[in-house]
């Protein structure tokens, strides 16, 4: 506040809507938005010549990598890695519809989760759109196209046996005679050709 006689006017901030009392006549803004507003104009500003004059703009950004080439490749990994974990919640929430649960088991642990393709094929579907076998561009890709079907969320665990046995354990109601759990004594008998002759009706008939 200067020196003299203390001001008593107030002015609505332009910038958060609050009354604040004034300490210059011109005064827009509170002292709590006066340098967040300088910033944000600042970075419109910035904004508005990179996009007004995008030859001088691709140059500086070439003479700014090449002076500090470590220091872009770390701060263009890290917006990959959020824009990539973002895409991929947008993506979950869509086809679990906010549940963010397996769409077999139930299971909820964000880090098990898996897009799966109902009806196979996920990986030549990821050679043929983007040249590998990583499902992390489909996660972008598909909520770009307005989320298309064909698409369902499971745990990593079910996506295995469902990748494995054409339907997830979870949904097969009788297991195959060959995926007994073995104890020792089955053991020992597949250690002896004799005994799996006699014993041939535990173990059901073999796959070929």
């Amino acid at each position: 506040m200067p020196k003299g006689r203390p001001n008593n006017k107030y002015k609505i901030c332009d910038w958060c809507g609050q009354p604040f009392q004034l300490v210059a006549s011109a005064q827009k803004r509170c002292e709590k938005c006066r340098i967040p507003a300088r910033l944000e104009l600042a970075r419109r500003q910035s904004s508005a010549w990179y996009y007004n004059n995008p030859e001088k703009a691709k140059i500086r950004r070439q003479r700014a990598f090449e002076k500090h080439p470590g220091q872009y490749r770390e701060t263009k990994r890290r917006y990959e890695n959020r824009r990539r974990a973002q895409f991929r919640r947008i993506v979950i929430g869509f086809y679990t519809h906010g549940t963010y649960r397996c769409a077999c088991c139930g299971e909820d642990e964000w880090d098990f989760l898996e897009l799966d393709h109902i009806n196979g094929g996920g990986r030549k579907e990821n050679l043929r759109m983007f040249g590998r076998e990583s499902s992390s561009p489909l996660y972008r890709w598909l909520a770009r196209n307005e989320f298309p079907s064909g698409y369902q969320i499971l745990c990593a665990n079910c996506n295995r046996s469902k990748a494995k046995h054409a339907v997830c354990v979870h949904k097969r109601r009788v297991p195959a005679p060959y995926e007994k759990h073995l104890t020792l004594d089955s053991w020992l008998i597949l250690q002896n050709p004799s005994a799996q002759e006699e014993n041939r009706s535990f173990f059901g008939p073999q796959p070929s």
